[in-house]
């Protein structure tokens, strides 16, 4: 077969081509795209809300009163746990207590003079620098005097 004799497309058939290459090229591009951002959303894991801190010190009660020679046993609840890159600081009336470990929620404290006392402590993340305060409490020390009638010293 010659090329002479060779039918050619109508300019009309062309444009219906034209326009149906477009809406091919338009539809692959689209199925592209949305396959593209499904596979991404697929494959990013998603992160669990984050939990706020609860910090309360349960022990020693706010206004309780310790009597005797007894030490004050101090408690910290946290919720969630305390994580490895969170550190607690306490506060005796205002002042870090450096005795005490960064991830300590429990201990005494010994030999307390009489007097009011305020107790708070802090955790913070020393990654992000965020801190969380739990509401100080005040507590009552009373010692026995050696002048009080009913104190049975040695003689």
């Amino acid at each position: 077969m010659s090329s002479k004799h060779r039918l050619a497309p109508s300019p009309e058939l062309r444009r219906h081509w034209r326009f149906v290459r477009g809406l091919l090229v338009a539809l692959i591009a689209t199925i592209g795209v949305g396959s593209w951002w499904l596979f991404e959303a697929a494959a990013t894991p998603s992160k669990p809300p984050a939990t706020a801190l609860s910090v309360t010190i349960d022990s020693p009660a706010n206004e309780q009163t310790i009597t005797g020679n007894q030490p004050v046993m101090v408690h910290l609840a946290l919720s969630p746990d305390l994580k490895p890159t969170q550190a607690i600081t306490w506060y005796l009336n205002g002042s870090p207590l450096a005795n005490q470990a960064p991830d300590a929620t429990q201990f005494s404290l010994e030999d307390l003079a009489r007097g009011t006392y305020t107790l708070g402590a802090t955790v913070m993340d020393r990654t992000t620098g965020e801190s969380k305060s739990a509401q100080p409490v005040t507590f009552y020390v009373m010692r026995t005097s050696l002048l009080s009638p009913g104190h049975k010293g040695t003689q």
